[in-house]
């Protein structure tokens, strides 16, 4: 909950707001429906646990929205803004404890010295007063950057959609003009009597070639897909190159999806012809097509190795040679996307899973910066507490190396809840 002084007077950063919230009413940020945290409109409550741990109601009067302060939604947090009164009276404490600045150098090393100056100032006049913070619950097998990462993976989830989409239009489409090129030949093979079963079964063999054509493709490109992503993922979140490795069970599920999605694509286009009355098919006279002019058109027609079905299927998809590879790279495309965030949802588990499973804590609970931490009379007082099993004691602190700010933990005990191995000093 951010505590705005004035809201008519932002001169930094500034929270555009519907209206100005007054005593007992806050704002909620744009952007806490748009990720699913919470919809409220105008008019309604909100129950909120203050510093002390009492339970305060709230009423909604308006929405707001910054740049800078809406950020923390990405991480599942809600943000809410209130006159600066409200947050201090909810915290339980007085001033401010969060400035922002606007330079009128802003080059690095004019913006390095006002940063020494401020904590220097700061280290001077602060109040050592230390508040508790609100104790943070961790669910079982959440871990940091989890919602983050749910929320990025929807797109993923939007491209495998698209391709799955764009892959059956135009295998639709190229069934549909197989059949009506060959309109005259259905009805012959009806009129020597061809069941419809039989003619179907002709067809989806092709949209089966096809398939087969774009799944054996769609894997290849799969398995690199799959290799980058997670490559950039553990580089990114973990800071570990990854090995090269193949989960063949995702990788024929994933070619066997591209198979059945477009054999399935096809059974409603092929059904279509059969309700042709015989005589009209036969005065049919189809659609041109150039096949048999090629020495490969040549070579399929005298194909006598394969059985009759399969070297069928095969001329069909051989007719409209340009059509059915734009449909078999599609095909390829949807099946390379599956691949790939399947296998990267499958890496993302098994990293975070060994990487953030020395996470045994359930419940934390910080001290505001800058104040007096918690003594050992408090950390005694939480072990002594009914159904508590363990306790670590933790010191944190920021610091720069290379220009980034850096978080250091320092960790008192001999074995911790939050690493599989504690440094020596030093």
């Amino acid at each position: 909950m951010w505590g705005v002084p004035s809201f008519g007077d932002q001169p930094v950063d500034r929270v555009i707001t519907t209206s100005r919230p007054g005593p007992g009413q806050v704002l909620v940020d744009v952007q806490d429906a748009g990720r699913g945290i919470y919809r409220g409109t105008i008019g309604d409550t909100v129950r909120l646990q203050a510093g002390n741990g009492t339970v305060r109601t709230l009423t909604v009067s308006g929405s707001g929205r910054s740049m800078a302060l809406g950020q923390d939604t990405r991480t599942g947090h809600l943000i809410l803004y209130a006159t600066q009164a409200t947050v201090q009276e909810l915290g339980g404490f007085h001033g401010v404890n969060f400035l922002e600045f606007r330079l009128r150098d802003a080059s690095q090393p004019a913006a390095h010295a006002t940063a020494a100056a401020g904590r220097s100032f700061l280290a001077a006049h602060q109040n050592r007063t230390a508040f508790a913070g609100l104790p943070v619950i961790r669910t079982p097998g959440d871990w940091p950057g989890k919602g983050t990462f749910d929320q990025e993976s929807k797109v993923l989830v939007i491209l495998i959609v698209l391709a799955a989409l764009s892959a059956a239009f135009l295998l639709a489409n190229m069934i549909r003009t197989m059949i009506a090129e060959q309109a005259a030949e259905i009805g012959v093979m009806r009129a020597v009597g061809a069941s419809g079963h039989d003619i179907r079964r002709i067809y989806l063999r092709s949209a089966a070639l096809l398939g087969l054509l774009g799944a054996v493709i769609g894997v290849v490109l799969g398995i690199g897909l799959a290799y980058l992503l997670v490559g950039l993922f553990a580089r990114l979140f973990f800071g570990v190159s990854p090995g090269f490795a193949i989960d063949w069970p995702i990788a024929a599920a994933s070619a066997l999806a591209g198979i059945a999605g477009a054999v399935l694509t096809a059974w409603p286009t092929v059904r279509r012809p059969l309700r042709t009355p015989v005589r009209e098919a036969l005065d049919s006279k189809g659609l041109v097509s150039g096949f048999g002019g090629s020495r490969l058109d040549r070579a399929l027609l005298r194909s006598g190795g394969l059985p009759p079905p399969v070297r069928v299927g095969v001329r069909n998809v051989a007719r409209q040679k340009g059509r059915s590879a734009t449909t078999i790279v599609q095909i390829a495309l949807a099946v390379a996307t599956t691949l790939g965030l399947v296998s990267l949802a499958q890496a993302v588990s098994g990293i975070t899973d060994r990487n953030w499973n020395v996470l045994a804590y359930d419940i934390t609970l910080g001290a505001q910066p800058g104040g007096h931490g918690y003594g050992p009379a408090v950390v005694s007082a939480v072990r002594a507490q009914p159904g508590v099993t363990g306790v670590d004691a933790t010191d944190t602190s920021q610091m720069t190396y290379r220009g980034q700010t850096l978080y250091a933990f320092g960790v008192a005990a001999p074995r911790s809840s939050t690493t599989r191995s504690p440094p020596a000093a030093g």
